[in-house]
């Protein structure tokens, strides 16, 4: 059986996540209710999804899903502190286009630099882009740090606040945050969490 957000009620989802503590907030530093979670919770990859769903909606014990799927509830335990940094992450990070970024920043910054800030911003993978644009990822860590230090310096202008915010939120400890690992040899454990769920 599958399980998704989109067919429960909104109001009966809403007092899932308030009636108890540990729904209201996902813990003492993430003080966000499920409205301010919902635009990003399909936003996590599949299988992270599906744990916040069984863990926050559902209400089953990590020992119970660690039965259901398989794992240890140590692994549940670290998929479920994962999603929630990724959901911390996306709550927080400033929200901008492709586009704005481009013609915002373009006084600032060549082609590859925007080129650079974009995939960061976009996957917070150094990998990821390095592909992108050809370059290895200690070039693309370094063009990253000094558009930051470009960044900090007209951080007060009122178009480019933003601009290092988000920067400087995935410079402190939030590379790869977005990035979903997935091994060929699991591929088979790949499928989605909730549709294991009886």
């Amino acid at each position: 059986m599958s399980v998704y957000i989109k067919n429960i009620d909104s109001s009966e989802l809403e007092s899932r996540f308030s009636n108890e503590s540990r729904l209201q907030y996902l813990d003492n530093n993430f003080p966000y209710t499920f409205k301010d979670l919902e635009p990003y919770l399909e936003l996590l990859p599949k299988k992270e999804y599906d744990l916040i769903i069984m863990y926050y909606v559902l209400k089953k014990e990590q020992k119970q899903i660690a039965k259901i799927l398989r794992l240890t509830q140590g692994g549940v335990s670290h998929r479920i502190s994962r999603a929630k940094a990724r959901l911390k992450f996306l709550v927080r990070v400033p929200k901008f286009t492709e586009d704005d970024l481009f013609e915002e920043l373009s006084p600032l910054f060549d082609s590859l630099d925007l080129t650079i800030l974009w995939g960061l911003y976009e996957t917070t993978c150094q990998s990821e882009v390095a592909k992108r644009v050809n370059m290895t990822q200690s070039r693309i860590r370094h063009r990253f740090m000094k558009n930051l230090e470009v960044l900090e310096n007209v951080r007060e202008h009122d178009d480019y606040g933003r601009y290092f915010e988000a920067f400087q939120l995935i410079s402190k400890n939030n590379f790869n945050i977005l990035r979903e690992i997935r091994l060929p040899k699991w591929e088979a454990k790949n499928q989605n969490y909730v549709d294991l769920v009886e």
